[in-house]
């Protein structure tokens, strides 16, 4: 149950949008049309490569603005691009207190609510507190 708190809650796929403990990640572009979006809003940018048609770097511009973090080469759109950043808010017990919490009790639930429907009972939704203690460290996806 631990295991699948985690997987519902980390990484790109997780519901909070956002890595939980410190993960270094890579990201790689054949041609860069636009500006970047990093997929983590709390992201480091670790390196960031843009290419010119020479082999050359180009210098880049970040933008942290509304949980978003922009990168955009300053010259030469259509080039590749290769970025190594960390994301995360480090070590397991550096995780905030409410997201700790919202995985025991998300856990508990798992395991008193083993079965889908239970004879003689009603289906079981998530505990509300769970919801509450996550919504102000849910990613925004626009």
């Amino acid at each position: 149950y631990i295991d699948a708190a985690t997987a519902w809650l980390d990484g790109p796929a997780g519901i909070l949008g956002r890595c939980l403990v410190t993960q270094n990640w890579q990201m790689g572009l054949d041609a860069v049309t636009g500006p970047i979006l990093l997929p983590f809003p709390d992201s480091e940018i670790d390196s960031a490569v843009f290419t010119d048609a020479a082999g050359g770097d180009l210098d880049y511009w970040i933008d942290r603005r509304d949980q978003r973090l922009l990168l955009r080469p300053l010259a030469g759109f259509g080039r590749p691009a290769a970025i190594t950043f960390t994301a995360g808010y480090g070590a397991p017990a550096e995780i905030p207190v409410a997201i700790r919490q919202a995985m025991l009790l998300l856990i508990a639930h798992w395991y008193e609510n083993r079965a889908a429907v239970s004879p003689g009972t009603s289906p079981s939704a998530l505990p509300v507190a769970v919801d509450a203690l996550l919504a102000p460290y849910r990613r925004i996806r626009l």
